[in-house]
């Protein structure tokens, strides 16, 4: 265990004190996940905001803009899966299907992923937090993350049907 001096995933206003963009700090949140997952093929089980934090990276200085690289701080590291390169591959294809919206390849590779015939829909609309309607729309912006109290109902209503069936 170790105290680690840095700001909440969260807490835009703290990261911009620190000299930190944002943008960076989402940029490399995703980067390190996605290395993890499809590189090393480890799955962080608990990655929720109050187990990420953020800092300078030690050796960055401050560029001419006032900006410092961030660095990610992982917290509990009690629960870990380790994918096999099988379903490294499958979870891979699974997501360039709903990037570009191919119903039938997000079918096949839930399936192979175990979400089964019938549940291929709700597990697409799980991983993306998006309705179904959403997921299979084929405009660039089908996955873009400003959700509103609509879709979050649809989806909802799915899952509920869905988990007392």
């Amino acid at each position: 265990m170790e105290f680690m001096d840095a700001a909440e995933i969260t807490d835009v206003s703290a990261i911009q004190r620190l000299g930190i963009e944002p943008n960076d700090v989402s940029k490399l949140v995703s980067q390190a996940f996605a290395e993890m997952t499809f590189k090393h093929g480890f799955v962080h089980c608990d990655p929720h905001a109050a187990n990420m934090m953020v800092r300078p990276l030690p050796s960055s200085k401050w560029n001419c803009f006032g900006k410092r690289k961030p660095q990610l701080i992982l917290l509990d590291h009690g629960l870990y899966k380790e994918l096999d390169f099988e379903t490294k591959t499958n979870y891979a294809a699974l997501w360039k299907a709903l990037i570009f919206a191919d119903v039938n390849s997000i079918k096949e590779n839930s399936v192979k992923l175990g979400a089964g015939e019938d549940l291929y829909a709700l597990f697409a609309g799980v991983l993306t937090m998006r309705p179904w309607s959403r997921v299979i729309d084929p405009s660039v912006d089908h996955l873009v993350l400003e959700g509103n109290d609509g879709n979050r109902s649809e989806l909802q209503g799915v899952l509920i049907i869905s988990i007392s069936s």
